[in-house]
């Protein structure tokens, strides 16, 4: 299912496919090819008279669990488009690919989805830079996108936006500043930063770092680490040396379990207040049941909050694979049916429609109440959650890790599109 295993050969539409039409425009690849969305019947639907949906996320390497769970977000909207009639009476069909978490990999299945398999729509990336990568091959091929993380500011500058490719995620902005904005009330007033060695890792920890210094906090310290470490002992030395009352920790899937584990053994649970930037139940569940008790961490989704939208999606999630989703699944099954939501709507898949139907009908609630597209960078204004940790005796299931502390809201703590975070 997953890497380039499928088949290669182009899909053919009237005789034409979608890589012959980028052939003919004379641009090299895929450049050139975005103003020709709208006017061809090839780029409109396939001619088996499906929709064709790529996906691309990383199943090999340091996030391939949350991967796992961004497929089952799409698989479970896929299927209720395709019971409630498909996109415009078509059914949809999935074409996935596995990124390996390497941008070079995943901008070559990126490729091979958009010349050989002829796709449509396309949802993918756990990780900013990447994202941001995919987001220029959407633009320059005129496929509508929708990333399936957080992404980093230089995707929603005006010299990378494309109007038609769209963050479901909480922005890493946004969250950095709700996170902030309680750790500093209810944790203490110093820091000690330890984040991944990449985008969006750096990126995370200098909005953390301000937010906090804004608030009137202190930093005592910061570390990072690269992507895919086994050890953290060399850089929570540094972090048990300091002064700080918190221990802020930016990063995700194996590497969050590995460094959560390596604090406790070191005992900075007991001498320092944890907060995870960003966690999902599926990095909690690896980390272990029994690593969060008294944690804090933001997170953009979590089945026990008190919100119709979240208690609907967590019972399809449980019918459908037997757990109550997390964040990633739900940021992809958000991604599909907004698909499906403008689509239907414009009844087209031209880019330029999907944009005009997004913007004349902003607001939509899949996985929570209350969310809204903004025009200006195409980004979703939502509620990001603080939690707190649950010790295993208090845990219903192996999902029941997180006790909700706050919600922060969304449009007072998004930056205004002509803040220097976009230029």
């Amino acid at each position: 299912m997953n890497g380039e295993n499928s088949a290669t050969e182009g899909r053919k539409s009237g005789g034409v496919s979608r890589r012959d039409v980028i052939k003919a425009s004379g641009a090299g690849g895929l450049v050139g090819i975005s103003g020709l969305s709208g006017c061809l019947d090839v780029l409109s639907g396939g001619g088996n008279g499906n929709v064709r949906l790529g996906t691309a996320f990383p199943y090999t390497g340091a996030y391939s669990e949350e991967a796992t769970t961004q497929k089952e977000g799409v698989d479970l909207a896929v299927k209720e488009i395709n019971e409630n009639g498909g996109l415009n009476g078509k059914d949809v069909e999935v074409i996935d690919r596995d990124t390996e978490l390497n941008g070079d990999t995943s901008a070559r299945r990126i490729r091979d989805l958009i010349n050989n398999e002829d796709i449509d729509l396309l949802v993918a990336n756990l990780s900013g830079g990447i994202s941001l990568q995919t987001n220029t091959q959407a633009k320059e091929s005129g496929i509508p996108y929708m990333a399936g993380c957080q992404t980093i500011p230089d995707f929603h500058t005006q010299e990378n936006l494309y109007d038609c490719s769209y963050t479901p995620y909480a922005l890493n902005y946004q969250t950095q500043y709700a996170n902030a904005a309680f750790i500093h009330e209810n944790l203490g007033e110093t820091m000690y930063g330890l984040y991944a060695d990449y985008a969006w890792g750096q990126d995370s920890w200098k909005h953390q770092k301000n937010a906090f210094q804004e608030l009137g906090g202190t930093i005592e310290g910061e570390v990072a680490a690269p992507l895919g470490a086994s050890d953290f002992a060399s850089q929570l030395s540094s972090a048990e040396n300091s002064d700080a009352d918190v221990l802020f920790i930016q990063n995700l899937g194996a590497d969050q379990a590995t460094s959560l584990s390596q604090a406790r053994e070191f005992g900075l649970h007991e001498s320092k207040e944890i907060f995870i930037g960003l966690t999902t139940v599926t990095v909690a569940r690896r980390a272990g049941l029994d690593q969060w008790d008294n944690i804090y961490a933001g997170i953009q989704y979590n089945a026990n909050a008190d919100n119709p939208a979240t208690n609907e999606f967590s019972q399809k999630m449980s019918d459908e694979f037997g757990n109550p989703g997390d964040s990633y699944s739900a940021v992809c099954y958000t991604a599909v049916k907004e698909f499906e939501r403008a689509v239907n709507s414009a009844e087209s898949l031209d880019p330029e429609d999907i944009t005009t139907a997004i913007n004349e009908n902003p607001s939509f609630e899949h996985t929570k109440t209350g969310e809204e597209w903004r025009d200006c960078d195409n980004q979703s204004i939502q509620d990001w959650y603080i939690v707190q940790g649950k010790p295993t005796s208090e845990q219903e299931d192996e999902w029941d890790i997180f006790s909700f502390e706050d919600t922060q809201g969304g449009a007072e703590l998004l930056p205004d599109c002509g803040s220097d975070l976009y230029t």
